[in-house]
């Protein structure tokens, strides 16, 4: 049974119908993509298949032809500089000309676009409804047994980190902290603008990097939902030094990442492939009005010491680079 909360999101987020035809398909997409989120919250990076369906898929296919036709102005090469951080300095960056740190072309969407109306809904649907739900499933209880639930000294009842302790046997001893604490996602409310982007078949991809290279970047989650595939140009996601994981350019396929964790990277398209890839990403960014400073503060001085308080408390200390 639909709850008038299920009714009311649908009325305001779906102006358009393209995506979704009726409110069930609205209440099917916010379920999978809940689902991601809580992937996202736990691993870092979430990855789902089917979010939309081959119907909606074409849709979009067509519209990309649409853009491909009309001989924009707009569309961009991929960006030839790259930022680097002198890591004897972090306050010292300088662009260096990379010629092939990035081999695509890409134009921005921003959601008002009558020429593509299925792409301008779906920028519309991850400027409202998915970072919506994005934001409330990281504050959510939707994480694993194992997962600890604390929370922090704030005017807001909802502030809380969780604490995510592994044991190593299944003896009665006291599970070891891990110091990848996952942070709760305070997202701005802005509406930015979404970026289409094609590899063409003879591609040479993206080099390994970050989305959020610190500094001023304030992006903190990168959202991708691949429109068409192609042989080769799979996504690799580095969540850890000791973790590879290769993401397929599947149609209606959707994957989330932390923009300031999860290096990554693009594989080439062979110049066989028969098809171009094409997504459409989107970055949220830090509610900078509410929490202020780069991607190292994450908590208030407050925040930070009732955390260290706590932890000392339970026989857990955290090394002091973590903050």
């Amino acid at each position: 049974m639909l709850s008038i909360d299920d009714i009311e999101a649908f009325s305001q987020n779906c102006p358009s119908t393209n995506l979704f035809p009726n409110v069930s398909n609205f209440i099917s997409f916010r379920k999978k993509f809940r689902s991601l989120a809580s992937d996202l919250a736990v691993n870092g990076y979430g990855i789902i298949d089917g979010i939309f369906g081959d119907s909606k898929v074409n849709l979009l296919l067509r519209e990309c032809d649409i853009l491909n036709g009309s001989k924009r102005p707009d569309f961009y090469r991929g960006e030839e500089a790259v930022d680097y951080v002198n890591p004897e300095n972090v306050n010292i960056q300088t662009s260096v000309k990379m010629p092939t740190a990035r081999d695509d072309r890409f134009l921005w969407i921003d959601g008002f676009d009558s020429s593509v109306p299925t792409l301008s809904e779906l920028t519309q649907l991850l400027q409202t409804t998915c970072r919506d739900e994005l934001e409330a499933t990281t504050q959510l209880s939707q994480f694993p047994s194992g997962s600890y639930r604390h929370p922090l000294p704030s005017e807001s009842d909802n502030s809380f980190i969780w604490l995510k302790s592994t044991c190593k046997d299944n003896s009665d001893k006291q599970p070891t902290l891990s110091t990848n604490l996952k942070r709760r996602l305070t997202l701005e409310k802005s509406q930015r603008m979404a970026m289409y982007a094609e590899y063409l078949p003879g591609s040479k991809g993206f080099v390994k990097h970050l989305d959020n290279s610190g500094l001023k970047d304030t992006r903190l989650v990168t959202a991708i939902y691949y429109i068409q595939g192609c042989d080769g140009g799979e996504l690799v996601l580095y969540p850890s030094e000791e973790e590879e994981i290769i993401v397929e350019p599947k149609p209606d396929r959707m994957v989330l990442f932390l923009s300031d964790e999860v290096e990554h990277e693009v594989k080439e398209v062979p110049l066989s492939s028969t098809s171009t890839r094409s997504a459409l990403s989107y970055w949220y960014h830090k509610d900078t009005g509410e929490i202020d400073g780069a991607k190292d503060n994450r908590y208030s001085p407050l925040q930070e010491e009732w955390i260290d308080n706590q932890l000392s408390s339970l026989g857990y200390a955290l090394p002091n680079e973590w903050w």
